[in-house]
């Protein structure tokens, strides 16, 4: 009979573990959608043209993965971030991790194939976009890019192997003819990959990414909604239009 009692006690007690480990669980699910709802509403505002702090936002996508490392939409959403900013090998890592712990996430393929491609690597480049139009169709790209890159490796990344872990400066590297290869309407991460991070956004309302090029002038690449709208050439007192939406989101 004590037996008994004693094997039906510890039998209780595991029944109070495994009851208190998954609600434990789905609060910490909940706490870390919470965080990644807010990023998220952040993210919609800069899309849309306003100006959030991009390290606010990236810190709300931190805390959801604080909170539940196992998170693979927040490590993909916080890697598109660091790439607005330029930052290339935490968002090779994060992108890496959400591929790991969601092998279906075609996203996350889509945007670390841009990322390679920035790199010099054109063949990871063609196996994660491959990857991601098999996983869904709807992330069919645009393989002109790519093919206008080809084996060409853009200038830029070389000084980026170089620097992996260190801020690089793209002064020297960039010249005007690589942004004549920009057309309007392509996305932000297109842009990146062809030009390297740039030095600094002095948008307010609206994007706008600076770069000084090879000559010492300056380049300015506007964009809303993740969308190329504008590129500005200056030189001295000259400033040129390059390349201009139809219809330009103000």
């Amino acid at each position: 009979m004590n037996k008994t009692k004693i094997i039906l006690g510890i039998l209780f007690i595991c029944l109070i573990l495994v009851i208190k480990t998954g609600l434990t669980k789905t609060i910490d699910e909940k706490a870390a959608k919470k965080y990644f709802d807010q990023a998220e509403v952040n993210m919609k505002v800069v899309r849309a043209g306003g100006f959030i702090d991009l390290k606010k936002i990236i810190y709300l996508y931190s805390q959801a993965i604080k909170i539940n490392p196992k998170f693979a939409e927040a490590y993909s959403a916080r890697a598109s971030v660091q790439a607005m900013k330029g930052e290339i090998k935490p968002v090779i890592d994060d992108y890496t991790q959400a591929i790991q712990l969601s092998p279906k996430l075609a996203s996350a393929y889509n945007e670390r194939g841009y990322i390679w491609l920035a790199l010099g690597n054109v063949k990871d480049a063609h196996d994660d976009f491959n990857k991601a139009d098999e996983i869904n169709p709807k992330y069919s790209l645009d393989r002109q890019m790519v093919k206008d890159v080809g084996n060409k490796i853009p200038k830029w990344t070389i000084d980026m192997k170089k620097n992996w872990d260190k801020k690089i400066t793209l002064s020297e590297i960039v010249e005007l003819r690589d942004a004549q290869k920009l057309k309007a309407g392509i996305s932000i991460t297109e842009v990146f990959a062809l030009l390297g991070p740039p030095e600094k956004d002095i948008g307010s309302g609206i994007h706008i990414f600076v770069y000084t090029l090879a000559d010492k002038s300056t380049l300015m690449i506007g964009s809303v909604a993740d969308k190329l709208q504008y590129v500005y050439h200056e030189n001295k007192d000259k400033r040129t239009l390059i390349v201009e939406a139809k219809e330009r989101v103000r």
